[in-house]
């Protein structure tokens, strides 16, 4: 069958628990009577899925718990209060039945006061219960494979975790040197642009006004000043490279093209 199907087990036998109570209780305030028969089987069988809800649940719960994390932190920590508290009910619900059996018995005379009664009773429920939880979890913890007992369960990062991750990333980008930014750049420095063939071994001239140089046909009347990249973009258009010519004064005495 499948320990998959328990919990849902669990929950059947749970509607007989108190199912039965209410019908009696609703045939009776109506003037019904059951059969002694029918109705001392209808209690037993409340007493049977009692049993079951009680000590199965847990059992159930406590392998849910021991298994790897498949569900989230919440969930867990649900299931786990709800095993604490079954435990609680389980010793509150059976504890007086078993001091009432010690006093109709010989142990009474072993345990004389109604201290250590309750203290023998309470003992005895719980450590059924917890008994019992111990086995489901040694279960599960032998079903799993041995090498995945050993790495660490994988769960999602949590909020805090995500907001620390965010932090760092953004403290790490704030330190690390943007392109750009720092010391200027040197207006000789060699750029993309003159990776070109053509513009290969042009020399680099400058009218000292920083961060600009003249074109390298200047001297045959080219009156183009730009930054290093935009000179190097001018070669393309300049038609003092491509003819080789002087140029004609301009009327404006204006910069290049």
């Amino acid at each position: 069958m499948g320990l998959k199907r328990v919990g849902l087990l669990v929950a059947l036998a749970a509607l007989l628990v108190n199912a039965p109570r209410l019908m009696l209780i609703y045939l009776r305030v109506d003037g019904l009577a059951l059969p002694a028969q029918i109705e001392g089987a209808m209690l037993a069988l409340t007493g049977i899925a009692t049993g079951i809800v009680l000590t199965g649940g847990g059992m159930y719960i406590a392998h849910v718990l021991a298994r790897p994390a498949g569900t989230g932190g919440f969930a867990r920590a649900l299931l786990g209060l709800c095993w604490v508290l079954l435990l609680a009910f389980a010793v509150v619900l059976v504890s007086p039945a078993l001091v009432a059996g010690i006093r109709a018995t010989d142990m009474a005379g072993v345990l004389t006061t109604t201290r250590w009664q309750w203290v023998w009773a309470v003992t005895a429920v719980a450590a059924v219960e917890i008994l019992a939880a111990g086995a489901m979890v040694a279960h599960a913890l032998a079903g799993e494979p041995a090498q995945a007992r050993g790495r660490p369960r994988a769960s999602g990062p949590g909020a805090l975790g995500l907001l620390a991750d965010a932090a760092a990333r953004r403290l790490a980008a704030s330190i690390e040197p943007q392109p750009g930014r720092g010391a200027p750049a040197s207006p000789t420095a060699p750029l993309p642009a003159q990776a070109d063939p053509e513009l290969a071994g042009m020399p680099v001239q400058s009218n000292g006004t920083a961060g600009t140089v003249p074109c390298p046909q200047a001297d045959l009347g080219c009156d183009y000043v730009g930054t290093q990249a935009g000179v190097n973009a001018h070669q393309r258009f300049c038609e003092y490279r491509r003819n080789g010519q002087r140029a004609k004064p301009l009327p404006t005495g204006g910069r290049g093209r």
